[in-house]
């Protein structure tokens, strides 16, 4: 992976994978453009941290907002290499680097709730964690589903979602009522 090296590019880029593999950084106009306009506004050059602060900031003001998505593409790296980490520790794990970076990314909402500024760690190292923890739970829930039997999997079930998984399969209500009593 070549890292991104302008400030343009470490919010306004998302990485692309072929073949489960980094294949390039593919950018996205609009936070492109938003960035120059940004950078054109201030007139000395100024870290990346600033620019972490400055949409974090407009983030926990608007949290689906522009600033979310140059936050999701700041931390692109650290997820990446969080899902590089977690796969080649792993023996006989059925999910391939780009499945854990999915699933980890999605995430980033919840690694900016939980974050602070005033921390010792950078957004990039907290998020690292944090997509690595998200990797863990999700392989540990995977094995404890391959290891469990069909009526081990119903039991650790809850009513509500075998009720709503019934519904959703398109059985009827009396149907659905003698599942639940089984």
């Amino acid at each position: 992976m070549n890292p991104r090296q302008s400030v343009t590019e470490l919010f306004s880029t998302f990485i692309e994978f072929v073949d489960d593999r980094f294949s390039r950084w593919g950018s996205d106009r609009t936070l492109r453009q938003n960035m120059l306009c940004c950078l054109k506004q201030l007139e000395t050059r100024v870290s990346d941290d600033y620019w972490v602060l400055y949409w974090y900031k407009h983030w926990q003001q608007q949290p689906k907002s522009i600033a979310e998505q140059h936050l999701s593409a700041y931390l692109q790296e650290p997820c990446y290499w969080a899902a590089q980490r977690m796969t080649s520790r792993q023996t006989g794990v059925q999910y391939r680097v780009s499945d854990c970076f999915q699933r980890a990314i999605v995430e980033v909402p919840t690694v900016l709730s939980g974050y602070s500024p005033h921390q010792a760690a950078s957004l990039r190292t907290y998020a690292s964690l944090c997509f690595g923890n998200v990797m863990r739970d999700m392989l540990r829930q995977q094995r404890e589903a391959d290891s469990r039997t069909d009526w081990g999997l119903l039991r650790k079930l809850s009513q509500k979602r075998l009720t709503e998984s019934l519904q959703m399969s398109g059985l009827s209500a009396d149907t659905i009522a003698c599942y639940r009593l089984a």
